[in-house]
């Protein structure tokens, strides 16, 4: 009913609600299974859901900076821009958040040492090239 009333806006709130209903499921496994509480694991979702919030604004932002109309170059170009605008400005601001709260040993961090962890072995790995 709300998706033949609201239209695109209807679809949208129905996904909302999908999603609220999977977490209320999902949330009792996840909990057993990683053995946290799911105040702990709601807790730890805030930098995520802040960052998206504002990475939507950032997008939101950057479509009508740029002025585009509806044909398919502009959705191409849409797509482009609303890509790098959102991967930039959400990665940005967890970063940000993260630092904010003290850098907890968090998934950030994690992905820190991957991402270092990765840089070494490839500056490793030209270093031996470049002797050879």
């Amino acid at each position: 009913v709300v998706v033949y009333d609201l239209g695109l806006l209807g679809v949208a709130y129905a996904e909302l609600l999908g999603a609220f209903g999977c977490l209320l499921v999902a949330l009792p496994l996840v909990s057993r299974t990683l053995k946290v509480s799911p105040r702990s694991y709601l807790l730890g979702l805030w930098r995520p859901i802040v960052a998206a919030a504002l990475m939507s604004l950032a997008m939101q932002r950057a479509e009508t900076w740029f002025g585009l109309g509806d044909g398919l170059i502009d959705a191409a170009f849409r797509l482009v821009v609303g890509s790098i605008v959102g991967a930039a400005s959400y990665a940005l601001v967890i970063w940000l958040l993260w630092r904010l709260c003290g850098q907890p040993l968090s998934v950030e961090a994690r992905l820190l040492d991957k991402l270092r962890q990765m840089t070494a072995s490839a500056r490793r790995s030209d270093a031996r090239d470049v002797r050879r």
